[in-house]
């Protein structure tokens, strides 16, 4: 695969809809890039419940909102866990970028939980700010994987 296509699902196929994960963004440890993509699988599935006005009720994207809070929340201490096992150096940095990430994700699902109606713009938003933690805090563990030859084999 170029190194440009998306990365493939956990369960082996490409993913589907409009969020993807470059292969130069894979971490190549644990099972961190295929938790990267559930988590991106789960911000395609809320789009699927969008109108063709951009809309879609609270109530169905409540449940999406939380099963994504719930696999960040999941996906972070797992890869805290990995970080803290190679003495990763910005643990704590990176720990505390988890912490804003899902307070803008509770954030989210409080103003579904007030209001009638959500905008594909948030979860464009949330599919931002999830990318920003890939690029922002989990590549230069990556590169710190890398040189210190921790990565796993391809």
């Amino acid at each position: 695969m170029p190194p440009d296509d998306p990365i493939e699902h956990a369960s082996g196929g490409p993913s589907d809809g409009p969020f993807s994960l470059p292969q130069s963004s894979l971490v190549r440890y644990g099972d961190i890039d295929a938790e990267h993509q559930d988590l991106v699988d789960i911000l395609n599935e809320t789009l699927e419940n969008f109108d063709s006005d951009g809309r879609v009720p609270s109530v169905p994207f409540l449940p999406y909102a939380a099963r994504l809070q719930d696999h960040l929340r999941t996906h972070f201490a797992n890869e805290e866990i990995a970080m803290a096992a190679v003495r990763y150096p910005d643990l704590a940095a990176h720990r505390a970028h988890h912490a804003g990430l899902i307070a803008k994700v509770s954030a989210l699902r409080d103003e579904a939980r007030h209001s009638t109606q959500i905008g594909k713009e948030a979860v464009f938003k949330l599919f931002d700010n999830v990318f920003d933690d890939l690029l922002r805090a989990d590549l230069p563990f990556k590169s710190y994987l890398d040189a210190n030859g921790l990565t796993d084999e391809e």
